[in-house]
């Protein structure tokens, strides 16, 4: 009992340290320059095996997290601001036709929709990336650009669960200290398994 107590404890304190960490290093980064790394860093530390099993020590955890985003940073340099760049410009178009019913009636769920498709595309190119690091990144964007149409029981799944964590975010604010990094774990693994069940990865 006291042994399944001080694991439960531990997946907290990481998902707690993760999330921490994804939010330092998108605010270092003045967002523009973070979200992307941050992303890609968070989910090279929920692919890793055994995360959860006393394997790394959380120093371990903080310095994987440390060399990923760097080692984005370097390897992507300018084109890590496109994705957040665009997912803000959305945003305010999005604060603009709410002044304008028609508009908002025609555009608004539409730019919505295409602010999620993006992030996905963020998330499924970074577990391509972890997965085939040699692949030529032009494959892996269009791979993960397809994924979401191939998939699609997987990305209204996403949909759904992030309206979830949204409304439970709003209701318990203690839990923002969890969600990104257990969102993109659930995510992440969602369309994994997926992906290894159509043997499109291995």
């Amino acid at each position: 009992m006291i042994q399944k107590l001080m694991k439960a404890i531990n997946v907290v304190v990481i998902l707690f340290l993760i999330n921490i960490l994804w939010f330092f290093g998108t605010i270092i980064g003045g967002l523009f320059l973070g979200f992307v790394p941050s992303t890609a860093a968070l989910i090279h530390l929920l692919l890793l095996p055994d995360l959860f099993q006393d394997t790394y020590s959380y120093k371990e955890i903080v310095l994987i997290f440390i060399k990923r985003y760097w080692q984005i940073l370097k390897e992507y340099t300018w084109r890590v601001v496109v994705v957040p760049f665009s997912i803000i410009i959305l945003y305010f178009d999005v604060l603009i036709i709410q002044q304008n019913s028609l508009m908002k009636a025609l555009f608004q769920w539409p730019l919505i929709l295409f602010m999620g498709y993006m992030c996905l595309i963020i998330i499924n190119y970074f577990i391509l990336d972890d997965s085939f690091p040699l692949e030529r990144n032009r494959s892996k964007l269009k791979f993960s650009m397809a994924v979401v149409f191939l998939l699609p029981l997987q990305s209204l799944t996403s949909a759904v669960l992030f309206l979830c964590f949204f409304v439970i975010g709003l209701a318990y604010s203690w839990f923002l200290f969890f969600a990104i990094p257990l969102f993109v774990y659930v995510i992440t693994h969602l369309f994994l398994s997926a992906l290894k069940k159509k043997r499109l990865v291995s």
